[in-house]
């Protein structure tokens, strides 16, 4: 509001000073700092209800496996600019609708004042239910997977007297799976979703807002007559060959680096804000979101390569992750081609220089399947399914 009424006009707002209100992280950081600390707190607390509950021997500690905390990590991340791009949405709204009926700067920071971008109480209750029972969720999976007395799982719709049913919910109120495998949910837009559970973030805002399912554990007899002391012991051996399945993934991720590309033929050229802003409208058209272009220093069209490749991949893989991707372009410290951060590919600003040189840099070091540009991508987009499904592979 403050950079709207120093503006000279509303086109001169919208055209140069937006885009760069739009890409400013204050927001969004502060969210994810906000949203982990509770999330975290949530997912230890309920795990641990949820353990208590069903053997309590197994409670000794508040302590969860490596991969439940990466979904805090990831899941903050994914959240907080899910919620600053609707910020942005609303406002942009406005402004374009204010620029249609040549409204003033007076008129159009009335309008935002006056909306409920500033009195956000339904927006902050209805995400706050939805993402308590997310995490009621994750943690009730985490509890089943920690408890050595429980094989399946079963959904259960339940909230008939409070909310509208979803008669897609309703059809798999029953459905027992391995713990350790997806439920099968047809979608209300006619998708097929494999979610481990409700709300899994894998499902579309349409299938998770509201939704109050919960799931029943299914127990085995095969710790029948063994002592607490027993039960524990294979808590810990589950939690520790878990931790050290995630340790070596990343391990091998983080690994990538340790060649050293040579990018020292490449050449920089800062790309205009005209051509930022075709790109950001480029990815939104392929379903990913552009978070930040101020370190693009390369070839707008090597983006737009990489884009299109997220954009296959997407087609195949219809339900990972959620509500588009995210992208940014950094100058990595390791030289690397690009690297997942959460939830987010941030590709290195050298490897969008010169397509060549990149091919080139690929296929000395011997680290993709293959040397194509476009493998950049997939490499990523193969970590990021990874997380949901421990399936490294992808096909492209």
């Amino acid at each position: 509001l403050e950079r709207l009424q120093k503006a000279t006009g509303l086109d001169n707002f919208i055209r140069d000073i937006w885009p760069d209100i739009k890409t400013e992280q204050d927001l969004r950081d502060k969210l994810i700092e906000i949203l982990h600390d509770q999330f975290d707190d949530l997912m230890h607390t309920c795990t641990t209800a949820w353990l208590v509950d069903a053997d309590e021997a197994l409670a000794i500690d508040d302590r969860i496996t490596k991969p439940a905390q990466d979904f805090i990590t990831s899941w903050s991340q994914d959240l907080a600019d899910i919620m600053h791009l609707t910020t942005n949405t609303q406002i942009e709204n406005i402004l374009l609708r204010s620029q249609s009926q040549a409204l003033s700067i007076e008129e159009t920071a009335r309008k935002i004042s006056d909306s409920a971008i500033r009195s956000p109480g339904s927006r902050a209750r209805r995400v706050a239910i939805t993402e308590v029972l997310r995490v009621e969720s994750y943690s009730q999976l985490e509890a089943m997977r920690q408890n050595p007395a429980v094989d399946e799982k079963e959904w259960h719709h339940t909230g008939l007297h409070k909310n509208k049913p979803r008669p897609n919910h309703q059809a798999i109120s029953g459905q027992r799976k391995k713990v350790d495998e997806p439920f099968d949910l047809i979608g209300a837009d006619g998708g097929r979703y494999s979610p481990m559970s409700p709300r899994d973030t894998s499902l579309p805002a349409g299938e998770s807002i509201n939704c109050h399912c919960i799931m029943k554990s299914i127990r085995n007899s095969s710790v029948t007559g063994m002592t607490a002391d027993e039960r524990r012991e294979l808590r810990r051996q589950y939690m520790d060959e878990v931790d050290a399945e995630w340790d070596a993934e990343h391990m091998a991720s983080e690994s990538d680096g340790v060649f050293k590309n040579d990018w020292s033929k490449t050449t920089a050229r800062m790309v205009t804000k005209e051509e930022k802003n075709e790109i950001i409208s480029y990815a939104a058209d392929k379903g990913v979101r552009i978070v930040d272009l101020s370190k693009f220093d390369g070839d707008p069209g090597l983006i737009k390569s990489q884009i299109d490749t997220i954009s296959v991949l997407r087609e195949t893989y219809t339900n990972i992750p959620p509500r588009g991707i995210t992208v940014t372009v950094k100058l990595l410290e390791d030289q690397d081609f690009a690297e997942l951060q959460n939830n987010t590919i941030v590709f290195n600003s050298l490897a969008l220089r010169d397509k060549a040189i990149t091919e080139k840099n690929l296929l000395n070091g011997n680290k993709f399947a293959s040397s194509k540009f476009e493998s950049i991508s997939v490499h990523e987009f193969g970590h990021m399914i990874s997380r949901k499904t421990g399936n490294l592979r992808v096909k492209y």
